[in-house]
């Protein structure tokens, strides 16, 4: 197979080097990761790139959120939702005063005590009325629960519109640090529009994510690893096949062409009990390493593996290479796993063998 690999060489030299290939997170469907295609090179360019709009993104969001001004603009939504609330509140308690009730609140419940000249009026003097009044009273409460019930309310919405302000405040500020970021990058990447495509719902989802996103970081920061499973990760870039030192096309020999060494690989890692997987864990095969090229490959060995040649028929046909598990292909049950976008095939495979 080195006198094969040895003659090809002579053929490839000048040949431009294939594409990079990355996976990276499906915002939409995360259980079906989302393939790039980017110029040799710039795949780990790109890697590099998110890094560091996850970091700047980060640092100008916490400076902003600890600035004066956005502290100012936020006290002021609070200021004005806080003086509605008084006023509710005191309109309430002027009611109930006329209606000579006093207004209590516990942490389960809102109820009213009748006064008596503006004391509370005790259970024994209570007792001591007329019936008539007794009932009187009792209906005022019953009549004036509703109206506590009606207040009640309008507070929760009060309370509701004051954190959509606070939302809308934040994704302001945070549209403005993110936007500037991100076209900076798009600018960069403006002729490859996938990830131009890519990038604007990177943006999206952080501005749709923001406490997470910030929290995600801050977890990252002090190094805890299941948040960083959780969230983090969605940010990064597999680099599949990454082609910056390639001379021409590949040449690749494959001495044990078992199935999960030609298709690539979905990894799985234990986590408190669970197994789990993302598009990180996606790993390549000798055909994504050759695309673009040449595999060379000993007949013998490929035809005791039966799966491997049937997926090898199967890639080279559809001109794609699918990174799937074989229970799936025999239909079996399986625990739930990836199913990445396939990669488009350009291979010329070369069987060596004893005539």
């Amino acid at each position: 197979m080195t006198a094969v690999k040895m003659f090809l060489e002579k053929w490839v030299a000048n040949e431009p080097a294939p594409d990079d290939w990355c996976y990276v997170y499906n915002f939409k469907d995360p259980n079906q990761p989302t393939k790039l295609k980017l110029p040799a090179g710039l795949g780990n360019v790109l890697k590099n790139d998110m890094k560091l709009l996850v970091t700047d993104t980060t640092q100008f969001l916490v400076k902003t959120f600890e600035s004066e001004i956005y502290t100012n603009k936020r006290q002021s939504i609070k200021d004005k939702y806080d003086k509605q609330q008084a006023e509710l509140t005191l309109s309430i308690n002027e009611k109930a005063e006329k209606e000579s009730l006093l207004i209590k609140q516990t942490p389960m419940e809102v109820y009213t005590i009748p006064l008596k000249k503006g004391e509370i009026m005790t259970d024994l003097e209570f007792d001591k009325l007329p019936l008539a009044e007794k009932q009187l009273i009792q209906e005022k409460q019953t009549r004036f629960t509703n109206e506590m019930d009606y207040a009640l309310k309008q507070q929760r919405i009060l309370e509701k519109e004051m954190g959509k302000e606070f939302k809308k405040l934040e994704n302001e500020i945070a549209t403005l640090a993110i936007t500037e970021i991100t076209d900076d990058i798009c600018n960069k990447y403006k002729d490859i529009p996938d990830v131009v495509d890519y990038l604007k719902n990177v943006k999206n989802d952080i501005l749709e994510n923001l406490t997470d996103f910030l929290l995600a970081q801050k977890e990252k920061f002090e190094e805890l690893s299941v948040r960083e499973n959780e969230f983090s990760k969605r940010y990064q870039i597999n680099v599949l096949v990454d082609n910056a030192l390639k001379k021409g096309s590949p040449i690749v020999i494959e001495s044990n062409p078992t199935y999960n060494n030609l298709m690539g690989r979905v990894e799985k890692e234990s986590l408190m009990g669970s197994i789990i997987t993302d598009f990180t864990m996606i790993r390549k095969g000798t055909l994504h390493e050759a695309n673009g090229g040449y595999l060379i490959i000993n007949a013998a060995d490929l035809f005791k593996n039966l799966f491997s040649w049937e997926a090898l028929k199967r890639a080279i046909s559809n001109k794609e290479i699918r990174i799937e598990e074989i229970s799936e292909q025999l239909g079996y049950l399986t625990t739930k796993t990836l199913k990445p976008d396939p990669i488009p095939l350009d291979v010329k495979v070369v069987l060596v063998g004893s005539p």
